[in-house]
This record gives C-alpha cells, sequence and structure tokens, in this order.
C-alpha cells in the first residue's frame, strides 16, 4: 500500500513454505514433483495501520500486488485508489438565544440554530422533549443548511408545550464514521 508521496507504508508478504527435513529419498521425490503454488489468501483486510502498526493519516492511497518467482519473473497488478478516512464527522452548532416564545406575537416566535456541518456527510437531527420522544427531525444526504429555524411546532405542524427541549445532531460519513 502506497500513501500519496509514493511511499509504501504497508506490505502483505505469501513466501514459499519450505520443507527443510530432507532426506535422500525426500529430496529426489521433491526434484521430480510438480512444483506448488504460494498459498495466496482470497481476500486482504487494511485496517489502516502502517507497517510499523501505528495508523495512518486519512487520505488517498494505492494498492498494488506484486508477485515474483524464484526465477525473477515479476507480475504486477493494474493499481486500485482507496481512500482511508477515519475522522468522524464534524459539527458545530450555536443558538442566537436559549428561549423563545412562538406564540405568534413577534418577539421569539422561533429560535435559529446555527450549524457548520462537513460537507458530503449524512445529516440527521433530532428535537426531543424531556422525556426523548422526537418532536421534529431532519435529515440531509447533502447541501445540509447553515441555519435551521424551529418554529416550536412539531412533525404535525402544532405547537408543543412549555418546557426545555434538546437539539440532538447525527452525522456519518462515506466511511461509515
Amino acid at each position: 500500500i502506497i500513501n500519496g508521496d509514493g511511499n509504501i507504508v504497508k506490505t502483505f508478504y505469501g513466501k514459499e513454505e519450505r520443507d527443510v527435513r530432507l532426506t535422500a529419498k525426500r529430496f529426489f521425490k521433491k526434484l521430480f514433483a510438480k512444483k506448488e503454488a504460494v498459498k495466496m489468501p482470497s481476500s486482504i483486510t487494511w485496517n489502516g495501520t502502517a507497517d510499523n502498526g501505528n495508523m495512518l493519516p486519512d487520505g488517498k492511497y494505492r494498492i498494488i500486488l506484486s508477485s515474483k518467482d524464484e526465477l525473477n519473473n515479476t507480475g504486477v497488478s493494474t493499481t486500485n485508489a482507496v481512500v482511508l478516512d477515519n475522522t468522524a464527522p464534524i459539527a458545530d452548532l450555536g443558538l442566537d438565544h436559549e428561549i423563545f416564545s412562538p406564540n405568534g406575537d413577534g418577539n421569539k416566535d422561533e429560535i435559529t440554530i446555527t450549524q457548520n456541518l462537513s460537507d458530503g456527510d449524512y445529516w440527521k437531527t433530532e428535537i426531543r422533549d424531556m422525556d426523548g420522544r422526537i418532536i421534529s427531525d431532519w435529515e440531509w444526504k447533502t447541501n445540509s443548511p447553515k441555519e435551521l429555524k424551529w418554529d416550536g411546532k412539531d412533525n404535525k405542524g402544532e405547537i408543543v408545550d412549555d418546557g426545555s427541549y434538546d437539539y440532538l445532531i447525527y452525522g456519518r460519513d462515506k466511511a461509515g464514521n
């Protein structure tokens, strides 16, 4: 596995198993036996670490499979690109005020939630009452709004009771973070 600078950061090896306990009889038997291929796994799983065990930084990597026989004949796969992403989506939230009164008198009838959310990620938000019930919710797969105005209404369009409410936000990126 090669990083963006072209340096090899992770290697996986498969080597021929050799029997070093040879008798004369086993030597001649092996001499005329058909050569067996090196056993290769059907898949290789990479967890984002380097050969030294440290987690590699997020970014683009190339995966190349190469093989070489005892006569130095070499085969190289096509390059496969992969993106390593261990960073969770980022959300920075704010409120224009902490108390509002959605009674239609023109004074603090709604609250504005500012949201600076990382681009390209899936976002789901919920407003919950103190019993944990979802009052209102929104979902964005792309283009999440920078501001969300809540008018104190539930998903049915009815004004909710006075009280305290929580605004929860859940983010997920393409890598599942």
